[in-house]
């Protein structure tokens, strides 16, 4: 037989990573807003150049 194992529904203010990517992002936004102002497309148009191996 297979047992299921149901796991609980996502509960993001439990998890502790959560709390430590709100702080990044509000660190990013108060010193770095103007990556804030451009689009993503944008944004991955400028750096593509940046990667130099997968």
């Amino acid at each position: 037989g297979v047992t299921i194992k149901r796991l609980p529904p996502y509960s993001p203010d439990l998890n502790p990573i959560e709390h430590l990517w709100s702080l990044i992002k509000h660190l990013l936004r108060r010193h770095y807003p103007e990556l804030y102002l451009i689009q993503p497309g944008e944004m991955a148009r400028k750096n593509v150049g940046a990667v130099t191996h997968c």
